[in-house]
């Protein structure tokens, strides 16, 4: 990462949990808008995760920090309701004022996910189903949010149980080659968010899942099939 994007990250940390960005101060330091620079923050975080090229120590921890930054900014946005979150493009694009006609809505809920982020997020799925995680979906989101490109979405029943999805999906998308990036917790524990790049497994106590909806926020992108078998053989 060169010395310019490390300097937009670091200042997009240092403020943007504080909503004190703005042209005033970005023009100045990095002669672009605070819109221009939030865009470019979330470019350079795709860009180095879609490369995967290496980097070292401190650009790693930079980058992972950022992430995490922006999964909490979205969850935050999600749960609490409060507020615009800082990085505007986290938000689901904005749909088209005109009524699609039948054939937009229909390839609307078509996958554009891409074959990578179908295999890990049913190798994802599979695990929390076998360590009997339930109502397990996985959430296309690839066409309306810029950080992820699935979702999978898993419940529990207890704060055991949620240790122990988020245990077994971690071991088995390990196995498979998927380390996990980042682990937040939100809600007291009873939301665990697991990234892995190109997915994001949402683990969620029962009760947490009914009130926030996932399934219906998400409602206008398309859901993948789930392999239910309880069994990762």
């Amino acid at each position: 990462m060169d010395w310019f994007d490390r300097s937009i990250v670091e200042y997009v940390l240092a403020w943007g949990p504080h909503d004190a960005i703005d042209d005033e101060d970005t023009f100045p330091a990095f002669g672009m808008s605070a819109d221009q620079l939030e865009q470019r923050f979330v470019r350079i975080i795709a860009g180095h995760a879609a490369s995967r090229r290496r980097l070292d120590h401190a650009d790693r921890e930079l980058l992972g920090r950022a992430r995490a930054y922006q999964l909490q900014a979205r969850l935050g946005g999600i749960v609490a309701g409060a507020g615009p979150v800082s990085i505007s493009v986290l938000a689901p694009r904005a749909a088209s004022s005109c009524r699609p006609n039948r054939t937009d809505r229909k390839r609307r809920l078509e996958s554009t996910a891409s074959p990578r982020a179908r295999q890990m997020a049913a190798i994802a799925a599979r695990a929390a189903t076998a360590y009997r995680g339930g109502d397990v979906v996985i959430i296309d989101v690839s066409a309306r949010l810029s950080i992820a490109e699935c979702f999978v979405v898993v419940s529990g029943e207890d704060g055991r149980q949620l240790d122990t999805i988020v245990a077994g999906v971690e071991k088995t998308m390990g196995l498979a080659g998927y380390p996990s990036e980042q682990r937040a917790v939100a809600r007291e524990g009873r939301w665990v968010l697991l990234d892995f790049l190109d997915i994001v497994v949402h683990v969620q106590h029962r009760s947490e899942r009914e009130s926030v909806a996932m399934e219906w926020l998400w409602r206008q992108s398309p859901t993948l099939p789930v392999d239910r078998r309880e069994t990762l053989r």
